[in-house]
This record gives structure tokens, C-alpha cells and sequence, in this order.
């Protein structure tokens, strides 16, 4: 990525129509990621992005178009007492976060306020709220911004680097092969932005696509060009929002990815228009089949067995936002840029689908 495209990428992500009305003021007087203004809470550099392993196989006998079957129920006091995953949390005093940098609408840095927010950065706040209760009136100081690319989440979590990501991730049963998952907080849809509206894969043919790579579009159009081999994909970025710079310097046609990061960036370009294509189940071999694929994003987690009571206590308060208006209030906050607070609204967690 050059240097232009990467202060194109920041100030249009953070801040869209008022920089690019005002740029003297950003150049003069506004932070930015590369002036050396520190988020609120420790941000670390971004890493090496490494490909996403969870991204190219399903393993046999898991399908991903239903919603995970296997979620960790919360704990018991006792349980949780006993954790030693919440206690080494405790005791280095911040939740270390994993979020998107330019996803706006879920995760993305402010320069005006020198903040992260989002509807993901606001999910981890509260997360961040149960484990430091006593802290919650100013509970950024007790977070730990990690900025990570798609293609660098799965080896965050891996490392240790953080204690979960929350980052438009995607739930995949190859990727649960790497990692572990809350249960689902939002449901997305795959599709396309472009100039014209995108109504079939056909209406791809001549047209040059940037997807971002470690992404589950990227897999799927990959697998679909088995069986379409009409459909380019031309870039592949390591920031999805590198492909919003390609998009409007009209180096790219089309950018693919899920409706909500791809609601934010149609509010960031006013010629763009969204789908209304979303992606159909699509399998190894590339052959489709009727009906739409929703995703399902979850927080993702370590997958050590020792973990497991944190997750579970992740699930907890997942579920207590789902079912005390939090999650819809949260949702309706960031609503007018990307969130369908009706088609995004997450379904009951396994364990309580089980029960009935």
C-alpha cells in the first residue's frame, strides 16, 4: 500500500465528508493515526499481516449456513471466582481488544476525539464493563486497542496478543478450527458495493473487484470462480478500506464484503450503491444454492480448554445485551451507518435454543 493510499484511507475513514470538506484543518490541526497521537488506552503497532488459516476449508460435518451449536453457557459464581483467564486480566488491568482501525460504523478511530468507536468497539466496552465493574464510568482506561487487519486476527488470538477480537469476525467452522467464538452478537449478509447497483454474479462479468484478504468474501468468490470463472478479482488489500481508495480513484469496479462494512463505506462515497446482491450458500466446489448465506459475527477467543470459562462469561453478558434492550440500543446508535437492527439482530445462543 503507498502512502498516499494510506492518508487517503485514514482521513476518509475516520472522519469522510468533514475532512474532505476541511483538509488544512487535518493537516494542520487534526490528530491523525501517523501524528503520534495515542488513542485512549495503550494501541499497539500494527502487526505483520499473516494469511488467515481459517478461511480456505470447511471441515466435514460443519455447515456454516446455520448459527454454532456448540456455545459456551455463562458460568456459575464458583466458576467464575475461580478463573484464572479473568483473574490474569485483572491483574494486568486491561482487557486487551482486538478491533478494526476503518470499519466505520463498527470499528474505527476518530481523530476529532482521539477515540475508537463503533457498534463492535462498543460491544468489547462492554465486555470491558463486567470484568472492571468498579471502572465503568470511564472504562476506556481500562481497554487495550489492538488494530488488526482481517488477515491478522486469527494469529492474534492464537499468540496471546489479546484476549478477544472484535472486529466484524466472521464465525466459520474453518476457522474454529483455529479459534474459538462467542455466540453470535450480530448476523451480516455478503455482498457487493459499486456504481450500479449489483443484482446478479452476471452482472460482475467485465468488472474488477477488491476484496480484503483473510476475509470470508475472499474465500467465497474464490471458490465461486470454480464454477464461474467470469468473476475477477483483481485486488486484494490488506484493509478492506484500501479498496474503498481503489473504489474512488477508480482503480476497481466493485468492492465485496459484508453489508455492514459496507454500509459505511457507501455513506463515505455518495456514488456507491449496495448490492442488492447478497452472496447465496456457496460450497468447496463453488456450486451455489438457493437462498441467501447470512454470517454470523462473533468475538473471537482463544481455543484453549482453559478458556472456556471466560467464554462462557462473555456469553453472559452477550446475552444479557440481547435481552435487556442494550444490544438494540447500541445497534440504533450506530443504525444510520451500517447496522440492520432487524435483519442483524443475533439469534439465542445455542445453549438456550437447546433448552427449548
Amino acid at each position: 500500500m503507498t502512502g498516499a493510499g494510506r492518508r487517503a484511507r485514514l482521513w476518509r475513514g475516520a472522519l469522510g465528508a468533514l475532512c474532505a470538506l476541511a483538509l488544512i484543518v487535518v493537516v494542520s490541526g487534526c490528530a491523525t493515526v501517523g501524528s503520534g497521537a495515542a488513542p485512549v488506552g495503550a494501541w499497539a503497532p500494527l502487526a505483520t499481516a499473516t494469511p488467515d488459516p481459517g478461511t480456505t476449508a470447511t471441515p466435514p460435518g460443519c455447515d456454516d449456513s446455520k448459527p454454532p451449536i456448540d456455545d459456551v453457557p455463562p458460568p456459575t459464581s464458583r466458576q467464575l471466582a475461580a478463573d484464572p483467564v479473568l483473574a490474569r486480566i485483572r491483574k494486568y488491568g486491561k482487557l486487551r481488544v482486538g478491533v478494526s482501525r476503518d470499519a466505520l460504523g463498527f470499528g474505527s478511530w476518530n481523530v476529532l476525539n482521539h477515540r475508537f468507536e463503533g457498534f463492535d468497539v462498543d460491544v468489547a466496552r462492554q465486555i470491558a464493563r463486567a470484568v472492571f465493574p468498579a471502572s465503568a464510568a470511564h472504562i476506556d482506561d481500562r481497554i487495550e486497542y489492538h488494530p488488526l487487519s482481517f488477515a491478522e486476527r486469527v494469529g492474534a488470538i492464537q499468540r496471546g496478543s489479546v484476549d478477544l477480537v472484535a472486529s466484524t469476525m466472521t464465525i466459520t467452522c474453518a476457522r474454529r478450527t483455529d479459534v474459538s467464538f462467542s455466540a453470535p452478537y450480530y448476523v451480516a449478509y455478503p455482498t457487493f458495493l459499486a456504481r450500479r447497483q449489483i443484482h446478479s454474479l452476471d452482472d460482475l462479468r467485465g468488472q474488477t473487484i477488491c476484496v480484503a484478504t483473510g476475509s470470508t468474501t475472499a474465500a467465497k468468490l474464490a471458490r465461486l470462480r470454480l464454477t464461474h470463472p467470469f468473476i475477477p478479482i483483481t485486488q486484494v488489500r490488506e484493509e478492506l478500506s484500501d479498496c474503498l481508495v481503489d473504489f474512488q480513484d477508480l482503480k476497481v469496479d466493485v468492492v465485496a464484503a459484508n453489508d455492514a462494512t459496507l454500509g459505511g463505506m457507501r455513506i463515505e462515497d455518495a456514488t456507491a450503491r449496495l448490492g442488492p446482491y447478497e452472496f447465496p450458500p456457496v460450497d468447496d466446489q463453488g456450486r451455489t444454492a438457493a437462498g441467501v448465506q447470512p454470517e454470523w459475527y462473533g468475538l473471537g477467543l482463544n481455543k484453549d480448554r482453559a478458556d472456556l470459562t471466560f467464554r462462557g462469561f462473555v456469553n453472559g453478558v452477550l446475552e444479557r445485551m440481547r435481552t435487556d434492550g442494550t444490544w438494540l440500543g447500541l445497534c440504533r446508535e450506530w443504525s444510520s451507518y451500517a447496522t440492520s437492527c432487524v435483519a442483524g439482530a443475533p439469534p439465542p445462543p445455542s445453549y438456550l435454543r437447546r433448552s427449548r
